[in-house]
């Protein structure tokens, strides 16, 4: 009698392989949960830093224009289509436009003594742009024009798994008292 209450004790201090095999299955479902969660946590921040990565490149685009346009020494000259615009300033004559394929926004001088156009500012390499178009402003109408631009622009993420391709920023640029 004595020997068989030993081994009751013996059984009760160890685990059976049915109980490690259990604790085991529990410990791997509520890990892949945790790996599931973890890996869309990581996408969603992907996307959140894209888009702000995106709108902080347009915001500061949008910036650089304006500044440009305040400046300006005589009112700037956009083409008939809206995709590009020169501009006087401190006696430089300057360009906003699309490049690379109609993916990029840049911004040239024009150096007097080649005669040439030098590249100055390429928005970043993330942002591939959709749409770039100066159009005349809502502002009333005077006998020969607008006084203020506007300014439409939309952009996407190089990165296309992002998913990022909608990102829409719009300024009005108000060229002082120049008669557009």
């Amino acid at each position: 009698m004595r020997n068989s209450s030993k081994l009751n004790k013996k059984n009760l201090k160890a685990y059976s392989l049915l109980e490690v095999m259990v604790s085991l299955s529990i410990i791997t479902v509520c890990t892949i949960v945790m790996m599931n969660f973890m890996i869309l946590s990581f996408r969603l921040t992907a996307v959140g830093l894209g888009r702000s990565l995106v709108r902080e490149e347009l915001s500061n685009v949008i910036n650089l224009i304006g500044r440009d346009f305040k400046n300006s020494d005589l009112p700037p000259v956009c083409n008939f289509t809206g995709t590009s615009c020169d501009f006087y300033v401190e006696g430089l004559l300057y360009r906003w436009y699309l490049c690379s394929n109609n993916t990029k926004i840049c911004k040239d001088k024009f150096d007097k003594a080649t005669g040439t156009y030098v590249n100055i500012y390429t928005v970043a390499s993330y942002v591939l742009i959709n749409y770039f178009k100066f159009e005349p402003g809502f502002a009333q109408l005077s006998q020969t024009g607008n006084t203020n631009l506007i300014l439409t622009i939309s952009a996407a993420h190089s990165n296309q798994t992002l998913g990022i391709n909608n990102i829409v920023k719009q300024a009005s640029f108000s060229v002082r008292n120049y008669l557009l």
